[in-house]
């Protein structure tokens, strides 16, 4: 019978030992022979490395020395299976001779003569490591696959149907994995644009993968949502597919445009709203509050209130107020605080803990207002109503303070002399209890003149103890604590209104007399110009006639004037528009020559002068018309003499006398005149501070001019 090679007797250097030698030796998987018992009786070079011995080492070991997985006792049952079943394929761990574990894959094949056993081996470690560590990947996987908070859809590249989706996906969608598996996303209706999937295949094609592009999706209620995508090529099992992560933004965006909203609600209210952690530092600023403490949002954040007040609101006290507000949940007050530029602020503050707050963190919100001017005004307020009460209280003045309905509000100690009575009485009384019905017609005063919200009145009030005493009564309407009320203050006038009585009668008396002066004056002059007029029957002389008669019509024009004054009610002063129509109109009839018709045109505003100037520029006039009857008209049968009188600024006034006669020669000169009117003339126009001119052509023009009215 012929022999297997592992059986023959041969010697070891053989050619046959030799070539099987050298077949094993260049293997590259591993080889061993054992006998049954599990010595090795043979190894080759493959197999030494890969267990780390030397073959000279393992010819004197047994199997169970480098076995790891099988017990001695199970080695040998082992090695039986195999023997009776004369070959196994079979994988099992040994241990390396440095202590690491290998995984192996075994082929044992029973001699022919059934006394050893032949055994192949491949190192099958680092294809096992990598298969339980993708087994673990892909179970990891999985599991984030199906936990992960974002939406995860793995869908064909071809088509988009779904091959699978994780429970994010069902809890954003509304549709089950059961429902969604081998559809696409447009049988489901979850596109609200669907061009939005086309986008994404293109970006896809464009750059290989997307990221954070947004699109809007629709729940199964019809619910439209904002999500977010990013999207990876894979392949499963041989099929092109896209992975495709969401984030479902919805709440985000809500949450955004709300935070958008807040913050401009909060920037456009007039008062300063800041965020802060229980430590102080700020985390939330508005324009309000720029506009306070006039720092930008961006050089605060981060800080703290003491970085932003010198020196720096009182750290115990800071301290106290944080507690108060965490314990309470909120706190209000007033906090007076130095600015960094050094000045003086008080604000009204409302502080409310938030927890969460801002950051997920106990926050505190403060709204402030500046009250520093409001504050400032109440202490001007009360240090004025201080001087008012002592000036209240000390007034001899009566006064009463009465709301609309006619209480007494307040009374001082001079109104309660008048009343005869105690404050503690008056006040919340009716006034026309305190007065009684004999003051119905004083009050009726007090309505009438309250309806144009003030009014100053007389009122004598009877008196049991002596004479009627008189007093100046001033009323008004004022507001008092936000509601209507009446001020009313009196004022004893009964002296001052004895010494006016004595006044006017004293006055009264001297306008008598010099009413009776002015009168006796007239009748003097009017004498005066009645002897002159009888010395005339024995004069022949027509010049000394003419003296005579002009001396008299200046006599006659002054005894006018003081006519006009005392015949007025006012004895200081006349109406000299009046006055000058009159004496004019009297000198030009009383000079009118026959066939001659004068016309006489005034043009004057209305003007008051004194007694004397009145005579003064009444005897000009007088002067100045009557060269114009005596010259001007000669051989003619008509003329006109104008006289106008306007008023100028700062009380002046200028007065012009004009005639449409003959005019006066150009080399005459009426300062040099020989004529005593003229010399008159231009003297009391000196006196009175006047300047005249004089024009000669188409006539005579006088124009004088006063700058102020004479005194």
């Amino acid at each position: 019978m012929k022999r297997s090679p592992g059986n023959q007797e041969s010697s070891p250097h053989s050619p046959q030992r030799r070539v099987l030698a050298t077949i094993l030796d260049a293997m590259l998987d591993g080889y061993f022979r054992i006998d049954l018992t599990g010595r090795f009786l043979q190894v080759n070079e493959a197999y030494s490395q890969m267990i780390g011995y030397g073959a000279e080492e393992l010819l004197g070991m047994s199997l169970a020395e480098v076995e790891a997985k099988e017990t001695p006792d199970e080695i040998q049952r082992h090695i039986a299976r195999v023997a009776a079943a004369g070959k196994e394929r079979f994988t099992t761990l040994q241990r390396h001779k440095n202590g690491s574990v290998l995984c192996l894959q075994i082929s044992a094949l029973l001699s022919d003569d059934g006394t050893h056993l032949h055994s192949f081996v491949r190192d099958d470690t680092a294809r096992t490591a990598a298969e339980r560590a993708l087994q673990s990947s892909e179970a990891k996987f999985a599991t984030a696959f199906r936990l992960a908070p974002d939406i995860f859809v793995i869908s064909q590249m071809h088509d988009g149907r779904f091959v699978d989706v994780n429970a994010a996906y069902e809890r954003a969608t509304g549709y089950s994995r059961a429902e969604s598996i081998g559809k696409t996303s447009f049988d489901l209706d979850i596109w609200v644009q669907p061009g939005q999937r086309a986008d994404v295949l293109a970006e896809m094609a464009r750059s290989g993968r997307v990221r954070e592009m947004p699109f809007t999706f629709r729940r199964r209620n019809g619910v439209i949502g904002e999500a977010r995508m990013s999207a990876e090529p894979v392949e499963i099992d041989g099929t092109d597919c896209l992975l495709s992560i969401v984030t479902d933004v919805t709440e985000k965006e809500e949450m955004q445009r709300a935070l958008q909203f807040h913050s401009h609600v909060l920037d456009t209210i007039g008062q300063a709203v800041i965020v802060s952690d229980i430590d102080g530092v700020i985390t939330y600023w508005n324009k309000a509050a720029t506009a306070l403490f006039g720092l930008k949002s961006e050089e605060v954040i981060g800080k703290t209130g003491a970085d932003l007040y010198n020196p720096g609101i009182d750290e115990p006290h800071a301290q106290a107020i944080v507690r108060e507000t965490l314990r309470q949940g909120y706190w209000k007050g007033e906090l007076a605080l130095r600015l960094l530029d050094g000045s003086p602020m008080i604000l009204s503050m409302a502080l409310a803990a938030l927890s969460p707050g801002w950051k997920n963190d106990t926050s505190i919100v403060g709204i402030a207002t500046d009250i520093t001017e409001e504050r400032r005004n109440q202490e001007v307020l009360r240090e004025s109503e201080k001087w008012y009460r002592e000036l209240f209280e000390r007034s001899f003045d009566p006064i009463c303070v009465a709301s609309m309905a006619g209480i007494i509000l307040d009374v001082n100690p001079g109104a309660c002399q008048i009343l005869g009575l105690p404050r503690e009485e008056v006040i919340g009384t009716d006034v026309r209890t305190i007065l009684g019905m004999q003051w119905e017609g004083f009050l009726n005063v007090v309505d009438e003149n309250l309806k144009n919200g003030e009014g100053i009145f007389d009122w004598t009030f009877p008196s049991a103890s002596g004479p009627n005493q008189t007093y100046e009564i001033s009323v008004r309407n004022f507001r008092l604590r936000d509601e209507d009320a009446v001020l009313a203050v009196g004022r004893n006038i009964s002296r001052r209104r004895e010494a006016e009585q004595r006044l006017k009668n004293t006055v009264a008396e001297k306008e008598v007399l010099l009413q009776e002066t002015h009168h006796r004056v007239k009748n003097n002059l009017q004498i005066i110009a009645s002897l002159l007029n009888l010395r005339k029957s024995g004069i022949k002389d027509p010049v000394a006639l003419s003296m005579i008669d002009q001396s008299r019509h200046r006599i006659e024009l002054m005894a006018s004037v003081y006519e006009r004054v005392y015949q007025s009610k006012n004895l200081a002063h006349i109406d000299f528009a009046d006055f000058l129509r009159r004496s004019v109109h009297d000198l030009v009839e009383s000079m009118r020559q026959e066939h001659v018709q004068i016309d006489v045109r005034f043009a004057l505003d209305e003007f008051r002068l004194n007694l004397q100037p009145a005579i003064y520029l009444g005897i000009v006039i007088h002067e100045l018309v009557s060269n114009a009857m005596k010259h001007a008209f000669r051989g003619r049968e008509r003329g006109t003499i104008k006289i106008a009188l306007h008023r100028g600024v700062d009380g002046g006034f200028a007065l012009e006398v004009a005639d449409d006669g003959a005019g006066i020669p150009s080399d005459f000169d009426t300062e040099t005149s020989a004529s005593l009117g003229l010399r008159l003339v231009n003297a009391l126009i000196r006196q009175l501070g006047g300047d005249a001119t004089v024009q000669g052509s188409n006539g005579t023009r006088w124009t004088l001019i006063f700058t102020a009215c004479p005194t």
